[in-house]
């Protein structure tokens, strides 16, 4: 018998413990960020279906492109959440749950919900579904997280502006609940706290396809990127923040015990998705691995360069940063500063070159480069804020005797001292597009960044069957114990099952394996068969290849190719299988019909102020003021604080009264202690079903998300944000003027 297993000559040292990582999320919007995604060291997706999540315009997966995203993600070991994440109208109901039965049946591992209401019926209708709770259901204490998992939830986003100290404790409280945190690390910022903005519904207008471009119904038309002017006459983008950056923050993150880390940008191309996946990926594993990162500041450059708007913000991670949050002259793509416009090159001087660009009706401009730039890379030349750049895509550039440089055809006005940003790097977006691009399916895995490692072992011995074994190295895909199914094949050739907790494939030739008549097989050249998996998502070293063959039998080389495609075909569809689930269409349709008849049923304001009195702040109502007292729907920082060290004194003084929450923090806190307490704006109740869920809570909802009506108090914020904006007005383009002043507690600001 011989006998050759290259892992004998290995380096046999005991391997480091490698650290705790939480999970890296990445952004998809179509197939090929999905692939970007995969390919660059994603642990999970998110990505939207058909409809009812909140970027309803990226291109989404429909009908079967989710079931086949899903058994992609799934045969290479990412998961799957549907974003599910918008508000419902009652009549929208039945058509979620049916839709929800699709996710579920998909194999989806997840939803992402911000609505109440459809978490309950999904809770109800599809217990195995696992509900996320998005960003959007503004959670960001740890006295909502008991409250969330009544509501059956198994992850919360909380909110953004939360510091470190802030998630450190939040996780605490989640993991003693046996619930997950996902935090975003990359990515656009929302000025306003996520689901309390009522901006875009109120300003932004129609789309004319879907209506009103609300936020909250998947439509936010960002009019927090449009320049306002203040009250000192003064024209600036004062709510456009800078994209978050978290790179330089993992190790806080991991140590603060988050279990997700979050790429931003369903809406971003897939080359921005390879590169923010993969470098993330590589100071994830650095940390792992070392305990530590020193972030190569070429790495930062990239992500820098593929998109930022005015440089990078580590939030409110470490604090309030103020007006550094900001993105400064523009709330776009800002690139990458490559120098100063020299000059214009006039037809004369410029030659050919000059007289063709000429006659496009471009220049070829000078420049004084710092940095670096390329043809096939794209400009933007900057003079006076708010002008529209010049730029394009540089289709000539030559070194001048000077060390400047002359790039041409530069569309639009130049002037010396303008500032040259390269905003596309010709070779970072090729370099990018070779992880989810190519002519065909083959060339795209041979690209393949991200391959999933197999350990293999062949054997044949004479007289019996060869037999050939695949299991995963590492892989979190487990089937039951002790299944096997044999292979519809017809020939009882291969099994799956577990082996020692792992998926494992097993194979076996079609014939007994017969002495050799001339030349006895080889196992080196055995082994070099069995590791050919281009075109598969899955590779083998050397090292994990055993081949174990008698010394005189013979085996033809065609008979083990097909060993080893039809082992790993069988791999591939059970770890399809693994994730799918089937529902009871009558029931679930029964359901849907049921759900028909909710309409929602929140008491008039005249009512509700003659039954309970009008709301008035908390911190007025313990003052003296009458009125049921009143939580603000942001109570994070000074409300907090408040209510935590005088919780005894108001609880005595609102047994009579009862109390209005705007936010789930507080309510089982209250509840507990005796206080009636009543639903508010803030908790987004716009549909029925979310009104019984709160119901159920023991909570009586008395003011209907703004989405869907006036706030007892008259007036509906356009946004509640943590940035203290330094004006008492504000002007947008069309001359309407809203009012900023500060929330009860001091600490938040109000746009009006």
């Amino acid at each position: 018998m011989q006998r050759q297993h290259k892992s004998e000559q290995a380096n046999t040292a005991p391997k480091a413990k490698r650290r705790r990582i939480p999970e890296l999320l990445a952004p998809v919007g179509g197939l090929p960020q999905l692939r970007a995604a995969v390919n660059n060291g994603a642990d999970a997706v998110y990505l939207g279906g058909a409809r009812f999540n909140a970027r309803a315009k990226a291109d989404n997966f429909g009908g079967q492109k989710l079931a086949e995203a899903v058994a992609y993600a799934h045969e290479r070991n990412v998961k799957v959440y549907v974003t599910f994440n918008t508000l419902l109208k009652d009549r929208e109901l039945p058509e979620a749950l049916l839709y929800g039965a699709e996710i579920f049946e998909a194999g989806a591992d997840a939803v992402i919900v911000q609505d109440m209401g459809l978490a309950k019926v999904l809770r109800e209708n599809l217990p195995g579904l696992p509900l996320h709770l998005s960003t959007q259901g503004t959670v960001y204490n740890p006295q909502a997280v008991g409250l969330m998992k009544e509501f059956g939830f198994s992850r919360i986003v909380p909110a953004r502006e939360l510091t470190l100290e802030e998630i450190r404790d939040f996780a605490a409280a989640c993991h003693e609940a046996e619930i997950e945190v996902e935090v975003f690390a990359h990515g656009a910022l929302c000025m306003c706290y996520s689901g309390q903005c009522q901006m875009s519904r109120l300003l932004g207008g129609s789309d004319g396809k879907n209506g009103v471009r609300s936020g909250n119904r998947g439509l936010c038309a960002q009019p927090c990127r449009l320049p306002y002017t203040d009250d000192r006459g003064r024209t600036s983008y004062f709510l456009s923040p800078k994209d978050l950056c978290h790179l330089e923050n993992i190790p806080a993150l991991c140590q603060a015990g988050v279990d997700s880390l979050k790429i931003e940008g369903r809406l971003k191309s897939p080359e921005y998705v390879a590169i923010t996946t993969f470098i993330y990926r590589k100071y994830l594993d650095l940390f792992a691995a070392e305990g530590k990162t020193r972030v190569d500041s070429r790495d930062m450059q990239e992500l820098k360069q593929i998109f930022h708007r005015g440089g990078f913000t580590s939030g409110y991670l470490y604090g309030n940063p103020g007006t550094k949050i900001l993105s400064g002259d523009s709330p776009k793509h800002t690139g990458l500063y490559v120098g100063r416009v020299r000059g214009e090159v006039s037809e004369k001087a410029g030659g050919q070159a000059a007289r063709g660009a000429a006659r496009k009706g471009t220049a070829l401009v000078d420049i004084e480069l710092t940095g670096e730039l390329s043809e096939g890379d794209g400009v933007e030349i900057r003079g006076r804020a708010y002008e529209t750049p010049a730029g394009g895509l540089v289709t000539f550039c030559r070194a001048l005797p000077d060390g400047a440089v002359r790039i041409g055809d530069i569309r639009g006005k130049v002037l010396p001292g303008d500032r040259v940003y390269k905003v596309t790097d010709h070779e970072l977006l090729t370099k990018a597009g070779l992880s989810f691009a190519g002519t065909d399916p083959a060339e795209l895995d041979r690209q393949m960044i991200r391959r999933i490692p197999l350990h293999m072992e062949f054997t044949a011995r004479l007289g019996e069957k060869a037999q050939l074994v695949i299991r995963e190295i590492g892989g979190d895909f487990v089937e039951e114990a002790g299944a096997v199914r044999a292979l519809e094949s017809g020939n009882d050739v291969a099994e799956a099952g577990t082996e020692a907790g792992k998926l494992a494939i097993r194979v076996w030739s079609e014939r007994p394996v017969e002495k050799a008549m001339n030349r006895p097989a080889d196992p080196e050249r055995i082994r070099t068969q069995l590791g050919k998996l281009g075109g598969t998502p899955f590779s083998a070293s050397a090292e994990e290849i055993s081949v174990e063959v008698s010394s005189d039998c013979a085996i033809a080389i065609g008979e083990i190719n097909r060993m080893r495609r039809e082992g790993i075909g069988l791999l591939l569809q059970r770890k399809r299988d693994l994730g799918a689930r089937r529902t009871d269409h009558a029931a679930l349709e029964a359901a849907a019909e049921k759900l028909k008849g909710l309409s929602l049923n929140v008491p008039a304001a005249e009512e509700v102020t003659s039954r309970i009195g009008k709301p008035v702040p908390l911190e007025k109502f313990m003052n003296g003021a009458e009125g049921i007292p009143a939580v603000f729907p942001v109570s994070k920082g000074l409300l907090d604080e408040y209510i935590g060290a005088h919780f005894d004194e108001i609880v005595e003084k609102a047994r009579d009264t009862g109390i209005l929450v705007g936010n789930p923090g507080w309510i089982r806190r209250f509840q507990e202690a005796g206080v009636k307490v009543y639903g508010g704006f803030g908790l987004n109740v716009y549909n029925e079903a979310a009104r019984l869920a709160f119901e159920e809570m023991g909570i009586e909802v008395i003011e209907r998300s703004c989405e869907a009506g006036t706030p007892l108090g008259g007036r509906i914020p356009l946004m509640i944000t943590e940035h203290p904006v330094q004006s008492k007005t504000l002007t947008d383009r069309k001359g309407q003027v809203h009012e900023i002043s500060r929330s009860p507690s001091g600490d938040k600001t109000i746009v009006w």
